[in-house]
């Protein structure tokens, strides 16, 4: 499943990986009926929950998803789901906790549940969203200040900074946030980024850079090129460049201290971007790999809700679902992010060609099906005027009415502009009207 980039584009192999998914799940203790009410359920919860030993059999319940559309969930942990089959193999429960929470979150249980559940569904359409539990109550934790603000960060230092051109995403992100302020940051140290979301706490925050592996790539192919004789490459104008890790290393680049590439790893990113005192509600990563540690500890260290993507994802493709689920999220007033997560989904059904073997997870704390009005983006206050203001301006309007009648000249009025009028041919009359 790790790699379904490979076969993903066979159908005859895409029916076999369904049938060993399956499979497996039926090792997992997950039959064959619970598939099938999965493949009905539309939208599918994956909990990761605290290990419990209460009873391993699945519990389907009917909720008010938003929209106020039934929708059928499925709420059972992955602990209960994978317990059993992996203790025939480890036998040591401390390693299978451990062993269980980072095998769980790579694993791409969007596209295991939702192949699994094909063979069963005709029209329907099953979106899986992934939910920490065991970290309470946060509703009052997030950020919700006005004026509301969001923080765009793009990061591609050094020699990387040439490889994107992030002026057409911004532009997305200013355009499709309504109501919200964008500000742009480029090319931030860690504790450089960790002061500035301490100081504004913004409501979003959008990530674009370049993760671990894919740097790594870079930086050796830029290298080899380098060390060739007849090579053409730019040198590198830094004498004493930050030496690189000799393998690729599971995070994000960032600058250091002496502007060069380096790769912060997934925990103190996460924590570096919930430094404010009122945690983000949304977090998105464009970049690659950012879903199984990034986006999951995001939220573990206090986001509502963080978005990224397992393994590749085609570059416009990402830009445009970012750009569909902020238009969702924020041009309708009280919109659930759970909502706009599946506008967003759906819109890349024109690009299905590009998206195959890619996956798009959702992490969140909250319990999106049980409650209908999860993660809104809060409404920016209306400005209003005060009251012997609205006064002024409407005794104006019925002075001006009586002088018109009366025949006096005057500039014409614009009730937007009442403080502003002049009038030419004298001060009007006192008006009793």
């Amino acid at each position: 499943m790790r790699n379904r980039n490979r076969w993903i584009g066979d159908e005859d192999l895409r029916t076999e990986v369904a049938d060993i998914g399956r499979k497996h799940l039926e090792e997992w203790n997950v039959g064959e009926s619970t598939v099938v009410a999965l493949a009905r359920a539309q939208v599918v919860e994956v909990l990761e929950d605290k290990p419990n030993p209460a009873s391993h059999k699945p519990v389907a319940r009917v909720n008010e998803a938003p929209g106020n559309k039934p929708k059928q969930t499925i709420h059972k942990p992955l602990w209960a789901w994978l317990t059993l089959g992996i203790s025939k193999v480890l036998g040591s429960s401390r390693w299978i906790s451990n062993a269980m929470q980072r095998e769980m979150r790579r694993m791409p249980w969007e596209s295991l549940l939702t192949m699994a559940a094909r063979k069963y569904q005709n029209h329907e359409e099953l979106l899986v969203y992934r939910r920490l539990g065991g970290l309470g109550d946060r509703k009052d934790t997030f950020a919700t200040t006005q004026p509301l603000k969001a923080l765009f960060i793009e990061s591609a230092p050094g020699v990387l900074w040439n490889v994107y051109d992030f002026d057409m995403e911004l532009r997305a992100v200013e355009t499709y946030l309504k109501e919200v302020r964008v500000s742009r940051q480029q090319n931030l140290s860690l504790p450089e980024l960790k002061k500035y979301v301490e100081q504004n706490q913004p409501v979003s925050i959008h990530v674009s850079g370049i993760d671990g592996y894919q740097g790594f790539s870079i930086l050796q192919e830029r290298a080899d090129t380098a060390a060739k004789p007849d090579s053409e490459a730019t040198p590198n104008l830094n004498p004493e460049p930050a030496k690189q890790p000799s393998r690729p290393q599971e995070g994000v680049y960032f600058r250091d201290e002496s502007g060069q590439p380096k790769v912060e790893t997934p925990e103190a990113v996460a924590a570096a971007l919930c430094a404010g005192a009122k945690k983000p509600l949304l977090v998105t990563f464009n970049l690659y790999n950012s879903s199984a540690r990034l986006a999951a500890e995001t939220v573990k260290h206090g986001a509502a809700a963080a978005i990224g993507f397992q393994d590749f994802i085609d570059d416009t493709v990402a830009e445009i679902f970012f750009a569909n689920l902020f238009r969702a999220w924020s041009q309708k007033s009280r919109t659930p992010l759970l909502e706009a997560f599946r506008v967003a989904v759906q819109d890349l059904h024109p690009y299905l060609d590009r998206v195959r073997g890619s996956g798009v997870t959702l992490w969140t704390s909250e319990p999106l099906l049980e409650d209908p009005d999860a993660i809104c983006l809060p409404q920016p206050r209306k400005r209003r005027r005060r009251s012997n203001e609205i006064q002024y301006q409407s005794r104006n309007r019925r002075c001006l009415g009586a002088q018109a009648r009366a025949g006096h000249g005057g500039a014409h009025h614009d009730s937007s502009h009442a403080r502003k009028i002049r009038y030419p041919k004298g001060p009007p009359r006192r008006c009793f009207s």
